[in-house]
């Protein structure tokens, strides 16, 4: 299995054009620049330049084992921007929502300074696509600001660390860092790697990278004590390719916050020198300097702390012209400007490229988990591959052919329908033909069929013979022998109940004997049709009424078939 690659894109135009490009791995570190060409439209040069890129990356990665892959696709900061921003809560959806309106300049709704959403507004402008990727939730900030305030406020506000992710029940709502950064190049460049064969692990900014290089602390490996315990770390590098300061706050290897800082004049490239020429040096001018320390401050009041230890990689500075800093002058600044931190500063002609290949180093002890999403852009590594657009087509073509299918069974369905409804108008006309012959009045009625039924009831009544009839059980003549039995003055009656099919007798004795001479006598007198069994139970009453006795039969098989002859 190959070793871990990541991607740099150096791009230009507020982050549209992409003017360079850098695959560095554990042991490899290869630059890619497009050939500029007159007389072509940008639109068309810039999907020209992003196709050779996207096969010169297949082509550096090679054929064998995990050649598909590409670990980490990192974007410069060309134009992005990392500010506080109001939302009503931390739920991504929301925040995107609110900062893709397009706000007019001026105060927000809580009576902060210049909205972010005008800031991301006026700075990347229409034409550019943006990624917007919050980079803290409510459970990972110790303290936010409760009544807002942005990069640059002038005085400290209030703090409060919220519960939950919803916010406040005043409605006063919630802020948030977030990284607005353009990616239609980048997404451009993903869309190509699909299509040459090539899946893209993850995609992160610069300032991801740095705080997942230069911190030693993996978020990932830390309890919530001890990432509450940790220090914020600054990271700052001098870019002379990019003639820029890029900075930014790690804790536990998670980006905090970033920013960028132009420098006063555009640099070379950093290639090795011929031998016996110098190698060009950067300037960093002093106010240049200062207004890194600034930056901090202004991110310090924001987030309620201040890095511990600050850590430079930068080339020797040029310090020639009036007003540019040496490299330990820069050093002596940001020491003075945060005294509670440690500054660690080393000199690096290529910071970019350290910082490229210590995140190849840490992917290959520990891979990227991309199902956390933390320290990564999420929106841009999640974009449909060709598997996901394949397996759409599949189900959209599946799709399609059961409705086609349904389609056919339906018309058949249909079809055979209309020959049953056509059948059954024939045997309705054939049927009142028929009647018609004997009836003529029901052939015409609307209610043919219920006439026709009710007259064959009758015809059938009419012709049933007095045989047919089921007999009647003789009630009567058991009924006048019980009569006999019950009569006696010490028994107490309480029901007679003979039905069609059986028969129930209640009555209360004074003594259990009579109760047994009065089911003897059942089974030996004349007249009963129902063979009577006696249930004798003590009633807890007395006098006459000490025993309670229940008589019980069914009709016997020849009881009523005297009646009917």
């Amino acid at each position: 299995m190959s070793s871990p690659r990541v991607c740099y894109i150096e791009r230009a135009d507020r982050g549209v054009r992409v003017r360079g490009a850098r695959l560095a791995g554990l042991r490899t570190d290869e630059s890619w620049s497009p050939q500029e060409s007159q007389g072509q439209a940008m639109d068309g040069q810039s999907r020209k330049h992003t196709a050779m890129l996207a096969a010169w990356i297949r082509e550096r990665l090679g054929t064998g084992r995990g050649s598909g892959l590409l670990d980490v696709l990192c974007l410069d900061a060309d134009a992005a921007i990392c500010t506080w921003a109001g939302a009503p809560s931390f739920d991504r959806p929301v925040i995107e929502a609110v900062l893709r309106q397009k706000a007019a300049p001026g105060l927000d709704a809580d009576g902060s300074q210049a909205s972010a959403i005008s800031t991301v507004a006026s700075v990347l402008g229409d034409r550019a696509e943006v990624a917007l990727e919050p980079l803290l939730q409510a459970d990972d900030l110790s303290a936010r600001p409760a009544d807002g305030g942005h990069v640059g406020a002038s005085r400290p506000r209030p703090f409060r660390a919220p519960r939950t992710k919803m916010a406040p029940a005043d409605g006063a709502g919630v802020r948030v860092p977030v990284i607005a950064m353009p990616d239609a190049s980048a997404r451009l460049l993903v869309d190509e790697l699909d299509r040459a064969g090539v899946q893209v692990g993850a995609a992160m900014s610069i300032w991801h990278a740095m705080a997942r290089a230069w911190d030693s602390h993996p978020a990932s490996a830390a309890s919530r004590a001890e990432a509450e315990s940790v220090s914020t770390i600054a990271i700052v590098l001098v870019d002379p390719a990019g003639a820029r300061i890029v900075w930014c706050w790690s804790r536990n290897a998670s980006l905090l916050a970033g920013g960028s800082l132009l420098l006063p004049t555009p640099t070379v490239e950093p290639v090795e020198p011929a031998e016996g020429e110098e190698r060009p040096k950067v300037r960093v001018a002093e106010d240049q300097a200062h207004r890194l320390v600034s930056e901090f401050l202004s991110w310090s009041v924001q987030t309620g702390t201040l890095p511990a230890r600050i850590i430079v990689l930068t080339p020797d500075l040029d310090a020639e012209n009036l007003g540019a800093v040496t490299t330990p002058e820069f050093g002596r600044i940001l020491t003075e400007g945060i005294p509670t931190a440690t500054v660690d500063l080393a000199i690096d002609n290529d910071p970019i490229g350290s910082t490229l290949r210590r995140v190849a180093e840490r992917i290959d002890q520990t891979p990227i988990d991309l199902a956390a999403g933390a320290g990564t852009l999420a929106s841009l590594g999640a974009r449909p591959s060709r598997a996901h657009k394949s397996m759409y087509r599949w189900l959209a073509g599946s799709i399609a052919a059961a409705a086609a299918f349904v389609g056919v069974v339906g018309w058949r369905l249909g079809a055979d329908a209309e020959e049953f409804r056509q059948k059954a108008r024939d045997a309705r006309s054939s049927s009142r033909e028929i009647v018609a012959g004997i009836r003529p009045d029901f052939a015409e009625s609307p209610f043919m069929r219920e006439e026709l039924e009710s007259e064959l009831e009758q015809m059938r009544k009419r012709a049933m013979p007095p045989e047919a009839m089921r007999p009647a059980k003789p009630i009567l003549s058991e009924l006048d022998a019980l009569s006999l039995l019950l009569s006696m003055p010490t028994v107490s009656l309480e029901e007679i109940n003979l039905g069609p099919a059986n028969g129930v007798v209640t009555f209360y004795v004074p003594d259990t004997a009579t109760a047994q001479e009065i089911e003897a006598a059942c089974r030996d007198i004349e007249g009963l049709s129902i063979q009577w069994k006696a249930d004798i139970r003590s009633a807890g009453e007395s006098g006459d009424r000490r025993v309670r006795c229940s008589l019980s039969g069914q009709w016997g098989p020849t009881a009523g078939k005297q009646v009917g002859s």
